[in-house]
């Protein structure tokens, strides 16, 4: 069973309460007047309160999501979650572990695999422009000719060498 100690309209009426009554868990949404959940977050863990935080919102924004655990929410989770969801969401939060809403949670790995693959791709750009700048001039101009589609012969035509020596560019390319 959970007993409720308190309510409040807005984040600063929401500390007074954590401060004056030091509750288990805060259930706290992101938009609150006068002082946002995040904000209200923020000063419960500066205070060193005691109070476990659930954020319960609508806003399923990734940054939304950063900001609450960074500022040292212990859950995060959709308001449309049912009822007995939230039950066990809250004594979950209560026996010290940390929670995110499945959705939540896949959106987040979601991004995070975006994340990833975007830095591996600007890895591999840096590798590229590397080996592109260990290319002599030579090198470079053969490697633009191969990049249109010229032939070996083409190549050799337009560079005024021989074949043998733009097979061996290529080779060093």
């Amino acid at each position: 069973a959970l007993d409720i100690i308190g309510t409040a309209n807005n984040g600063l009426a929401g500390l007074e309460i954590v401060r004056k009554l030091k509750p288990n868990i805060a259930l706290v949404d992101i938009k609150m007047p006068k002082m946002s959940g995040i904000e209200l977050t923020k000063a419960i863990r500066d205070e060193s309160l005691p109070t476990n935080i659930v954020v319960l919102t609508s806003l399923e924004d990734d940054e939304w999501v950063y900001k609450a655990f960074l500022n040292g929410a212990n859950a995060y989770t959709l308001k449309d979650i049912q009822p007995s969801e939230l039950f066990q969401t809250i004594k979950m939060v209560a026996s010290g572990l940390t929670l995110i809403q499945p959705a939540i949670a896949k959106n987040i790995l979601s991004g995070l695999q975006k994340k990833e693959q975007e830095i591996q791709q600007k890895d591999e750009k840096k590798q590229n422009s590397h080996l592109i700048e260990s290319l002599t001039e030579r090198e470079l101009e053969i490697l633009k000719l191969i990049a249109k589609g010229y032939k070996n012969k083409q190549i050799a035509e337009t560079a005024c060498i021989t074949e043998g020596t733009v097979k061996l560019h290529i080779n060093n390319i």
